[in-house]
């Protein structure tokens, strides 16, 4: 019998704030998704030819899934039978064992972020070519290095940049919080 790891936190993004942390840097800028969620711990052993996965909210609580919320249930019931179905025979085919995958919950479900270990995630690039064949993933307005002048239109919302945002690098990326010696993935929230 497989025994799951507890589900992860899903951390919110920094403030963007004048955005010198991501100077320079290739990023992905997204349309915002929410702060709010669910998550998809997928557990597979391959010598026992076993599943096994759990439900849960972003703040690594898990879901009962014989006691849903009546505001849970078509999100929790999509994520169980029509996603977590494509989801295993995906990480079966490229030979993942564990991943846990962070749902948005905005005007519909959007796979936003998949978590493959304690301090990696798949790079926005990878979620858009791979998943978005099979699911919504979150819209992406561009990608660009972060110079002066894309830093001063993403502050002042001029153009594509005009609501509310998400940055993340092309590449994952760790920021590293000393004041509390906490890691957390180095993305970007913009609000209006």
């Amino acid at each position: 019998m497989i025994k799951l790891p507890a589900l992860l936190r899903y951390d919110r993004p920094l403030l963007y704030g004048d955005g010198t942390q991501f100077q320079n840097m290739l990023m992905y800028v997204l349309e915002y998704y929410g702060n709010d969620g669910y998550s998809l711990l997928i557990k597979r052993d391959k010598k026992l030819q076993e599943v096994a996965a759990c439900v849960g909210d972003w703040n690594g609580n898990k879901i009962d899934l014989n006691a849903l919320r009546k505001d849970q249930e078509l999100d929790v019931n999509t994520i169980t039978q029509k996603h977590l179905p494509l989801l295993n025979d995906l990480m079966r085919t490229i030979g993942i064992e564990q991943a846990q995958y962070y749902f948005a919950k905005s005007d519909k479900l959007y796979l936003c972020d998949v978590q493959i270990s304690l301090n990696k995630f798949l790079g926005p690039g990878m979620l858009k070519d791979i998943f978005s064949r099979i699911m919504d993933v979150p819209k992406v307005i561009s990608i660009v290095p972060i110079d002066d002048n894309i830093k001063s239109m993403i502050i002042d919302g001029v153009g594509d940049y005009a609501g509310d945002l998400i940055l993340k690098p092309s590449k994952f990326k760790l920021y590293h919080d000393a004041a509390n010696n906490k890691y957390q993935p180095l993305y970007a929230i913009i609000k209006r």
